[in-house]
């Protein structure tokens, strides 16, 4: 990854207990059911999926995500054309036409792109019943971007914006329209609401690959350069630092103006430790492209090295500034508050990394860790739940979450029964993992005698 440049290990972080009222706190994933239901379709089960679909739409007759989901279900079960026989007849019913209208847009997606004229239509009809369902023109937003008319797009997913403003996808996808005609700050701004909401990964991951094309360092770069800055990301990557530098050199001899060869110059000379001129190499970069978070992050590192930790944080926070999505430059925050003893702030870095790539078991297990650290111990308990969410044969978290909830059970004495079962079958289902370990055993032994 282009993006990995030299970090020197830092403090290892011991569980300091602390006590903090301003850590954000991510509960364990619970899953709705209109989420486990598209599960299924995901998992190669969509006939189920789509039974459970119906299970949900009989008590929610009006769950929009309920009906994007059986269209969904029904296309990978070849039930497509049976469905747009119920929308359509809902479209003729009495109170029903907006959904019907909705679910026969979702149908003609479904059936292809030559198919969204017709979806659009469909669309345009379910908004003028449904004014106030900001999914709506949202779906109409997507088609117009799906069709490269981008200031369209922009309009409809705005009124789907004024409508709810709590849905991240919406950020994401004007983001992603602003993005396509050069609006690139605007972009990265509107993007980074979604910090203060829930995304789902997709939603994050999406937002981020927006960001990286924002800031790609190759872009505009021709095609042949490309290449050969290309081979010197990967000598970086394999460690061959001389010749990743005699590469360069190379290059630079013959492209003197170009920003990121100066940047991997920064990269190499800070494997080396050759502080001074890697100094030298990102501050070149960034006269030449001042909008470089690499080059900033480079920057970052090499005074984190040498201790500077106000120097590196203010580098670091520039990065941000410029590229909220920017996963690395949130990992060295969270560094340089280990190396303060920042609790707080680490817990505050892992809670962002944690939204922005939630399907990251380590990033949840290092969140866990610091939330523990400022005292938040049932919160931490939630997030190492969560862990389990996502890997439930987490042998170390299993431990720790068992560990932690023999404490919890020691300290709230009124639900010290409830936790001890909890502990109890974390231990058991992590005994059964590793049966000869030790830390394992002993804890077991301590909950029964």
């Amino acid at each position: 990854m282009m993006q990995r440049t030299v970090l020197m290990l830092l403090v290892l972080f011991g569980l300091l207990s602390g006590r903090c009222k301003h850590v954000p706190v991510i509960g364990e994933i619970k899953l709705e059911p209109v989420v486990e239901a598209r599960n299924l379709t995901k998992s190669g089960k969509p006939q189920e999926a789509f039974d459970r679909f119906e299970e949900i739409l009989e008590s929610e007759p009006e769950n929009l995500t309920a009906h994007r989901g059986l269209v969904e279900a029904a296309y990978y079960a070849g039930r497509l054309e049976e469905m747009a026989k119920r929308y359509e007849s809902m479209a003729q019913s009495k109170g029903k036409q907006g959904l019907g209208a909705y679910g026969l847009g979702l149908i003609e997606v479904s059936r292809g792109a030559g198919r969204m004229q017709a979806a659009l239509t469909q669309f345009e009809k379910a908004a003028a019943l449904m004014s106030g369902e900001a999914d709506v023109p949202y779906r109409i937003g997507l088609i117009y971007l799906m069709n490269g008319e981008h200031q369209k797009a922009i309009s409809s997913i705005e009124r789907a914006i004024a409508l709810d403003q709590n849905r991240p996808a919406f950020f994401v996808a004007l983001g992603g329209a602003l993005a396509k005609i050069g609006k690139n700050k605007q972009a990265l701004e509107v993007m980074s609401r979604i910090l203060t909401l829930s995304p789902t990964a997709a939603e994050a991951i999406k937002a981020r690959s927006i960001a990286a094309r924002v800031y790609d360092p190759l872009r505009g770069t021709d095609p042949e350069l490309a290449l050969d800055l290309k081979k010197i990301v990967d000598y970086l990557e394999q460690e061959v630092v001389q010749q990743a530098l005699i590469g360069i050199d190379k290059i630079l001899r013959n492209n003197p103006e170009i920003s990121f060869a100066h940047t991997l110059k920064g990269m190499a000379h800070s494997r080396l430790e050759n502080d001074g001129e890697a100094v030298v190499a990102f501050e070149h970069a960034l006269s030449l492209t001042p909008e470089n978070p690499l080059a900033l992050i480079g920057l970052g590192d090499v005074y984190a090295r040498l201790e500077n930790w106000s120097k590196a944080r203010g580098y670091y926070e520039k990065a941000l500034t410029l590229d909220p999505f920017d996963l690395e430059a949130y990992r060295r925050m969270a560094d340089l508050a280990r190396a303060r003893g920042d609790h707080e702030r680490i817990a505050s870095s892992f809670a962002t990394l944690v939204l922005l790539d939630p399907a990251n078991v380590e990033f949840r297990r290092q969140y866990a860790l610091s939330l523990f650290a400022v005292g938040q111990y049932e919160a931490s308990a939630s997030a190492y739940e969560a862990v389990l969410g996502i890997k439930p044969d987490d042998l170390e978290t299993l431990v720790r979450l068992g560990s932690l909830y023999i404490a919890l059970s020691e300290r709230i004495a009124n639900r010290r029964e409830e936790f001890l079962d909890k502990a109890r079958a974390c231990l058991s289902a992590a005994h059964e993992l590793s049966p000869e370990n030790e830390a394992v055993l002993e804890m077991m032994s301590k909950i029964d005698g």
